[in-house]
């Protein structure tokens, strides 16, 4: 528990102090680990529930999106072709599962309908701003995964807690007030990196839609994102895989093996992102898209009653 405090203390100075360091430094060295250790969790949580057709529908949208990523880094496709696209499979991934929650009643299956709908909405009508929205929504997913496992006083605690990291910390840094409190003491340094990132204009676009790009608070904004950020990594390597009742599925490796491979890719992407950032954030962006697709429709198979995890 100290050091979890302490982390996350940390992570609120620099978000606060530095937000362009503590995101570059951040996916530098968690992106990876983060994206591999949350495949192995809901490979675990939820492999047992995706079988079948679904699970055939799931791969093909998953390797679909892969092509559609690597089509961006050679770009291949005009236009919004591209992004239009992976929302066009992203939805087709939500939809998949409103047969299966209609079992569970009409409002579980209402829910994902209307997630697929808000999907093929922004496909038609704002591809990009939908992609950022769901950049920002899916430092959330962790909130999701905790409901999934928990339940009773349990539950209800650490959704407070996650109430609190995810939503109120954030509220505060993005009001403002912890940056100017930071400049007056000479600790704002919102363009400070030690990546070939660019000033923190040219990555505000992660998070950011365009219009807000001007906005004076538009830095607040950015470093309330990264905390949220880094709060996701937080769960995903420290939490979740301490849950209770996890394996449902067996694991495809040994912990100690999946750590091994984890470093050894943390190590080369790490050199990557030292060497050209861009570039390597691009190749990354393909496993990050693939695991942040996948959850989407394991997030809504949630919503269906299991005795056996409750």
């Amino acid at each position: 528990m100290p050091i979890a405090v302490g982390v996350v203390g940390s992570a609120f100075l620099f978000a606060v102090g530095a937000p362009l360091l503590t995101y570059s430094v951040g996916l530098a060295t968690f992106g990876v680990g983060h994206v591999l250790w949350e495949l192995r969790y809901v490979r675990q949580r939820f492999g047992s529930r995706v079988q079948g057709g679904l699970l055939v529908w799931i791969s093909l949208c998953l390797l679909a999106n892969v092509v559609v990523r690597a089509g961006y880094l050679v770009e291949a496709w005009p236009g919004l072709i591209g992004p239009q696209t992976e929302l066009a499979l992203i939805a087709g991934l939500a939809a998949a599962v409103v047969p299966i929650l209609w079992h569970a009643g009409p409002a579980r299956a209402a829910v994902a309908a209307a997630v697929a709908g808000v999907l093929v909405l922004g496909l038609f009508e704002a591809p990009l701003l939908t992609f950022v929205g769901l950049s920002v929504a899916h430092n959330l997913t962790p909130v999701g995964f905790v409901a999934e496992a928990l339940s009773g006083t349990q539950r209800r605690r650490a959704l407070a807690l996650c109430a609190l990291l995810f939503a109120g910390v954030p509220a505060l840094i993005a009001s403002g007030v912890p940056s100017a409190i930071a400049a007056s003491v000479g600790m704002h340094a919102p363009d400070l990196s030690v990546l070939a990132t660019g000033p923190l204009t040219q990555q505000l676009g992660v998070y950011l839609p365009r219009f807000v790009h001007a906005w004076p608070s538009a830095p607040a904004l950015f470093s309330a994102a990264v905390f949220a950020q880094c709060m996701h990594y937080l769960a995903v390597l420290h939490l979740l895989p301490r849950l209770k009742g996890e394996a449902l599925s067996p694991p495809l490796m040994d912990a100690t093996r999946f750590l091994g491979l984890t470093v050894l890719l943390t190590l080369v992407f790490a050199a990557g992102y030292a060497m050209d950032f861009g570039g390597a954030r691009g190749w990354y962006g393909i496993m990050a898209a693939v695991h942040a697709s996948l959850e989407i429709p394991l997030l809504l198979l949630a919503l269906m009653p299991r005795a056996s995890t409750r």
